[in-house]
């Protein structure tokens, strides 16, 4: 029972390992800044828990993307004043999605956030979470 057990944690280690491999490969040229966070917490400021945190950001960030570029830009500044007005949620609903209608580029210019995420970003967002 206990080879078992010692087994599964053992094939669990090596699944986040490959995970994070995985990651860090995704990431391309912007590797160093997320191996940065992940030195951070081991050398620098260590703190397992916050390093445990680190790796499930970093091991789930492929496939998560950021839109980029001025369209988004003034995207936001047409939305922002209807997410901050009194009408109800129906109305903001609908008042979004005719400014999205406006800007049906938005989708076409994404880049992944691995790729483009710095190590001062993830490290002051863990840290104010904490």
């Amino acid at each position: 029972m206990s080879i078992l057990f010692f087994l599964s944690l053992f094939l669990c280690q090596c699944s986040k390992e490959n995970l994070l491999e995985w990651a860090l490969n995704q990431a391309g040229e912007n590797r160093k800044e997320l191996e940065s966070v992940l030195f951070h917490y081991t050398i620098e400021e260590p703190d397992s828990l916050k390093y445990q945190t680190a790796l499930f950001l970093i091991t789930n960030m492929p496939g998560h993307y950021s839109y980029q570029g001025d369209e988004i830009l003034n995207y936001y500044k047409e939305i922002v004043p209807v997410l901050d007005s009194h009408a109800n949620i129906q109305e903001k609903k609908e008042s979004i999605e005719k400014i999205a209608d406006r800007y049906p580029g938005l989708q076409q210019n994404t880049i992944e956030d691995s790729k483009v995420i710095t190590a001062e970003y993830v490290i002051r967002n863990i840290d104010q979470a904490f």
